[in-house]
């Protein structure tokens, strides 16, 4: 469960008998809004959001690799029973289990985020660099003090 600044409360969520599904229940302003269905199925995690009229309006399935790691995420609206893809993320990781590359797509409009890492001599890394379709956004730096 989970509460506002003002201890209201805003999340609850239930664990069915089956363990590869949980219920949840979001709240606004103390009133009940809408439920979250998640589902597990292997590699893939689907959440479902429906209204009060128990009506599935948006729909998000994340598809993981066997060391983990999220590979693939699909976001939907959905209208009158109709699953329309309104985004997708696709995340490329090295040998490290770092990511190096996401694509995502939405509205036409593709967007490529490259990750460049240095590493320490202990093989962490120390400085991290963004760049966004070609053009470098921000660095990462980080020290790390060993014992």
């Amino acid at each position: 469960m989970r509460e506002n600044r003002d201890g209201e409360f805003m999340l609850h969520w239930l664990d069915s008998l089956d363990e590869n599904i949980t219920y949840r229940f979001v709240y606004r302003n103390g009133e009940l809004n809408s439920t979250l269905k998640i589902e597990i199925k292997d590699s893939i995690h689907t959440y479902l959001y429906n209204n009060l009229d128990g009506d599935l309006y948006s729909k998000t399935k994340l598809v993981y690799d066997n060391k983990e790691q999220l590979i693939e995420r699909y976001s939907y609206l959905v209208f009158s029973g109709e699953e329309k893809i309104i985004k997708t993320e696709v995340n490329v990781y090295n040998e490290l289990g770092l990511v190096v590359r996401t694509i995502t797509k939405q509205n036409g409009i593709t967007l490529t985020v490259e990750y460049f890492y240095i590493y320490d001599v202990k093989g962490n890394w120390i400085r991290k660099t963004v760049y966004e379709n070609g053009m470098e956004r921000f660095k990462l730096i980080r020290s790390i003090e060993y014992y």
